[in-house]
């Protein structure tokens, strides 16, 4: 069984704003999901876009019309990516409640435990924290206590939906363990390139590479079969055009990636990390795919899914990683460089943070 990695409480808030705020900046169709290359299970994908309740159509309307009004000081960064300062400050307020609620409920290990009352929570367009409730339990004792205790903590918008968060996280534990049963070779294993919980739609979804009706019926009949399953195609225009590279992290003199084997037949390259200096480096299946194209380095967007462990590498050792680049990723063009792109952390003197996160890099050209 692939072994589950925990996150702090802290760390899953942090995660989930920075998920909520891109959904309200983009607003996207389907979620982008976690990727991957020789993975036997992908992540979660939340909060993607649904039916706003009434009093967020008219928060959401009130907020459009003062879009082109941005600040131009401190929060110029903000403002160029489409954000204002009274969603950054609706969002700092939503932050404590976010953290209010998460102390409300019993942790087994690392994973909170969701009453069945509650059905999720998320930022909508303006910044204002939007908490769910199980409409078949709203008129619970509990459920009345809670939202008591919310409103007390400084309040939040009230949906109801259909469905618990703790019952779409257990179904999408159920999708882990059946695709890490399959194997990662199995047919049904290699179609399915992203799962898990949908906050506002409140479902839990899965992408399926090929989504005929004879998959999708294969898969209710091997993984899940649920009123809360919701299966659609992972294929999406926005994986067909590649896009500027906007982030590079520093490169390491000392760390260096080649590309140590190719076979066209198979679109695989196999990549080797050598490491030559005098740290621990750590890194991880994920990577990115890029193509040089008039004088400069373009990201192709790809649909994949990845597992989550790490790999350290010692002081003079290596790692190889194979990179199936057939699935995923549109055809790759004769006569085209590439590189695949990968980040390490080195374990240094130094607080571990962005700054230890350096680049590596490995091109081929594709024959």
């Amino acid at each position: 069984m692939t072994k589950k990695i925990g996150f702090t409480i802290a760390g899953l808030i942090i995660l989930a704003l920075t998920i909520v705020t891109v959904w309200a900046l983009a607003r996207p169709g389907s979620p982008a999901g976690i990727m991957g290359d020789d993975a036997t299970h992908a992540g979660a994908n939340n909060d993607i876009g649904s039916e706003a309740s009434s009093n967020e159509a008219s928060s959401n309307e009130a907020s459009s019309n003062e879009a082109d009004e941005c600040p131009s000081d401190w929060y110029q960064m903000m403002a160029d990516a489409g954000i204002c300062e009274d969603f950054m400050r609706n969002q700092s307020s939503a932050l404590v409640v976010v953290e209010y609620i998460y102390e409300m409920f019993p942790r087994e290990d690392w994973r909170a435990i969701y009453p069945q009352f509650f059905g999720g929570l998320y930022l909508n367009d303006d910044g204002h924290m939007v908490v769910m409730i199980v409409e078949d339990m709203a008129a619970d004792s509990e459920t009345i206590e809670f939202l008591t205790r919310v409103e007390g903590a400084g309040g939040a918008i009230l949906r109801y939906v259909e469905f618990p968060w703790q019952l779409l996280l257990d179904l999408s534990d159920v999708v882990w363990e059946a695709i890490d049963d399959l194997g990662q070779d199995h047919p049904l294993s290699r179609n399915v390139r992203g799962w898990g919980p949908d906050t506002i739609d409140n479902r839990l979804t899965v992408r399926l590479l090929d989504d005929a009706p004879d998959q999708k019926a294969q898969f209710n009949d091997q993984v899940l079969d649920h009123p809360a399953l919701v299966l659609y195609s992972a294929v999406t225009q926005a994986i067909l055009s590649p896009v500027p590279v906007v982030r590079v992290h520093p490169q390491l003199v000392d760390v260096t990636m080649a590309t140590t084997d190719i076979c066209h037949d198979t679109s695989t390259v196999v990549v080797t990390i050598y490491n030559e200096s005098a740290y621990t480096i750590s890194t991880g299946y994920p990577f990115s795919l890029e193509v040089y194209d008039n004088g400069e380095w373009w990201q192709v967007p790809g649909d994949l899914m990845f597992i989550l462990p790490a790999f350290d590498v010692t002081p003079g050792g290596s790692i190889d990683f194979t990179k199936r680049l057939s699935e995923g990723f549109v055809p790759l063009q004769p006569g085209r460089r590439y590189r695949i792109r990968k980040d390490v952390l080195r374990f240094t003197d130094t607080p571990v943070n962005d700054s230890n996160t350096h680049d590596i890099f490995a091109e081929f050209y594709w024959e």
